[in-house]
């Protein structure tokens, strides 16, 4: 009877969710709790409405540390997922498949208000309306990317549709750990609406999920994200000991640490080319829109390698430019190419220029070098006593030598607090000696093995 009970609740609260998507979810678990202890609430799909573009949980409190939100977060994170499990077992895939967008939204809600935080959406008007297929890529912070999305894109329409992120996730987390794939369940959910298992670990398996993620954004209606870091950024803090928003170019490996895209997975461009090639040989006449989505914030309120969240905290989605591309890319490059191999060269130089291009979109969106800019420029002010003319100097020599400086900059900012000034001190003194490439590139090596040690 109990049993019986509970499958009917679920199965009325989805419904609810389906038709009132944006409710506040205090009012959903306070009303979900009560009906499966006593069997009895109505809720108004008339009450408090949420706007994705602009919501806010804060109390005005002073900001607080705490993992009992991250252990509530983790508790209803099994309820909602609970939810959509049971719409595969009693009413079949169709049904999950839909319904889970709309459970994927009251999850991100529910975690933005147990850490009484702030959400805004900027840039949902450059998706609205458009036609085609879409490739979600986002810069990645924290574990709030992914529960955020949902609700983040709850509201914009493409295809006559809302957006449907489908997730690119990592098979050694979602798949591989018993306790996110069978106990909490995420890991069955993923699998059972189209999400994509890439192992990290294995590269002829992550090239077949990509090309399994190539044919599933085909042939069915959902949209693929992706994050081309391939993990979350390392988090910092400033000098007296707060947190800052994670980095951007921390997200390297001990095989590659002074290439300029050493933060960046080959994977995203490669997904493009098995996309636009599939695409061709079905002679699928459509655009793939490339939509570059920049995360701020999420870096704070919950930082990789951290179990307490940050109340009170910030966090943005910034929609950038949109960069289209069609079929035709496959078609030139073929009539261009005279034999097998020259194809596979131009292949490789397309996906080269790409994975340079995806960098320069979100570097752009993020403001990252500005950031890091004006910080390391407060720092020469306020720790090493540089007057006007040294600063202004520094900061010219800055623009100049181009981003290896701020890569160099991102990696120190995720040391120990002790290691700065040391490294600080050497920036600065190569920059107002206009050193060469060569000398950047040494003490980036040095920075960056000293973070994997840390690590």
């Amino acid at each position: 009877w109990t049993e019986s009970k509970k499958k009917d609740a679920d199965l009325k609260y989805l419904e609810l969710l389906n038709h009132c998507g944006q409710l506040h979810p205090q009012v959903f678990f306070q009303s979900y709790k009560h009906e499966l202890a006593f069997g009895g609430t109505h809720i108004s799909s008339d009450g408090e409405q949420l706007n994705p573009e602009n919501t806010s949980f804060k109390k005005g409190n002073r900001p607080l540390l705490k993992s009992i939100y991250l252990l509530k977060g983790i508790v209803d994170t099994a309820y909602v997922t609970h939810l959509c499990l049971r719409a595969l077992k009693c009413v079949g895939p169709e049904y999950a498949f839909n319904v889970v967008d709309a459970v994927g939204q009251l999850w991100g809600r529910r975690l933005l208000q147990l850490s009484q935080g702030e959400f805004q959406l900027h840039g949902g008007e450059k998706l609205n309306g458009k036609r085609g297929r879409f490739l979600l890529i986002f810069n990645h912070k924290s574990s709030f990317d992914f529960i955020l999305a949902f609700f983040a894109l709850a509201q914009i329409r493409v295809n006559d549709r809302n957006v449907r992120p489908r997730f690119i996730v990592a098979k050694d987390h979602f798949k591989d750990n018993p306790i996110i794939y069978r106990l909490l369940g995420v890991g069955r959910l993923s699998e059972a609406v189209h999400m994509i298992f890439i192992s990290r670990k294995n590269r002829a398996q992550s090239i077949q999920s990509l090309r399994q993620a190539a044919q599933t954004i085909l042939e069915h209606e959902i949209d693929i994200a992706i994050y081309p870091q391939g993990t979350r950024s390392s988090g910092n803090l400033d000098r007296s000991g707060k947190r800052r928003d994670a980095g951007y170019y921390t997200t390297f490996t001990k095989k590659d640490v002074v290439s300029m895209q050493s933060h960046l997975k080959k994977g995203t461009p490669h997904l493009v080319w098995d996309i636009l090639s599939e695409m061709h040989e079905r002679k699928i006449q459509e655009q793939l829109h490339l939509v570059f989505i920049g995360i701020n914030g999420a870096g704070i309120t919950l930082p990789k390698g951290s179990i307490k969240v940050q109340t009170e905290s910030e966090m943005s989605y910034t929609i950038g430019d949109v960069m289209s591309l069609g079929p035709e890319v496959i078609t030139d490059i073929r009539e261009s190419s005279k034999t097998e191999e020259d194809f596979e060269k131009h292949k490789k130089q397309f996906t080269q220029e790409l994975l340079q291009i995806i960098d320069e979109k979100l570097i752009k969106i993020l403001g990252i070098n500005d950031v890091l800019k004006q910080r390391f420029l407060t720092e020469l002010k306020g720790q090493f006593r540089f007057d006007e003319d040294k600063i202004a100097e520094t900061g010219k020599q800055m623009d100049e030598a181009g981003n290896i400086i701020f890569v160099i900059l991102d990696r120190i900012y995720c040391l120990p607090i002790s290691s700065w000034n040391a490294y600080l001190s050497q920036l600065s003194q190569l920059l107002l000696e206009r050193s060469s490439e060569e000398r950047y590139k040494e003490l980036l090596e040095e920075v960056s093995q000293h973070l994997l040690r840390k690590k």
